[in-house]
């Protein structure tokens, strides 16, 4: 978390991002969980670094309950713009659809990964507006070397996540599972409360 909290570019402002090519991962909503879709963009000529730019979904009349039971300021992480409220209890997919759409006019988003067990039949909307979509696997063979990837450019401080401060909560949440065969993927620290939906979909755009 010490590599993380320096991941920063100095002089870079997510405007600087507009019209830049990037990939996107989508990571899904189950029950609980926030819905994470994640652009990451490599060095251009405007930045040095791997930049990341994220979205999170929640469904309006959750927040409260989720910030009494769990002590962590959702309220904060709404009304500072980290979180976008879906109306209901459960996640509005309508609404990241739109955001993805609004997205994709403003950055030159050049393909998505997407989780095909939770799609919820959305990226047949994305792929009518022209998107680019890859399905992809959440086993050990399918995150393994992304996963590897993530980590040396945080150890190595080629990434800027703007201080996100909702992003910056899910890293230290998340903790590596290895199979026998050496490969990794990113898994919860336990409590079940403990989100990593950004890691993981940064990862599936990495």
């Amino acid at each position: 978390m010490l590599k993380w909290k320096e991941c920063v570019e100095e002089g870079v402002s997510e405007e600087d991002l507009l019209g830049c090519y990037c990939y996107g991962g989508l990571d899904l909503a189950q029950v609980s969980d926030l819905s994470a879709f994640v652009m990451l963009f490599p060095p251009q000529a405007n930045f040095k670094k791997w930049q990341i730019l994220t979205r999170f979904f929640c469904p309006a009349e959750t927040i409260n309950e989720r910030e009494r039971t769990t002590q962590l300021p959702y309220r904060a992480w709404k009304d500072e713009g980290l979180i976008i409220e879906t109306p209901g209890e459960v996640t509005d997919f309508r609404f990241v659809n739109k955001q993805i759409i609004q997205d994709y006019g403003d950055y030159d988003i050049r393909s998505i990964a997407f989780d095909r067990t939770f799609a919820h039949g959305m990226i047949q909307v994305l792929q009518d507006e022209g998107i680019d979509v890859v399905s992809f696997g959440q086993g050990f063979v399918s995150m393994s070397t992304p996963s590897k990837e993530f980590e040396r450019l945080v150890i190595g401080r080629e990434i800027n996540h703007f201080d996100d401060k909702l992003l910056t909560w899910m890293a230290g949440n998340t903790v590596t599972r290895t199979d026998p065969a050496a490969n990794i993927k990113p898994d919860k620290s336990g409590d079940q409360t403990k989100k990593i939906d950004g890691i993981v979909a940064a990862i599936m755009a990495l």
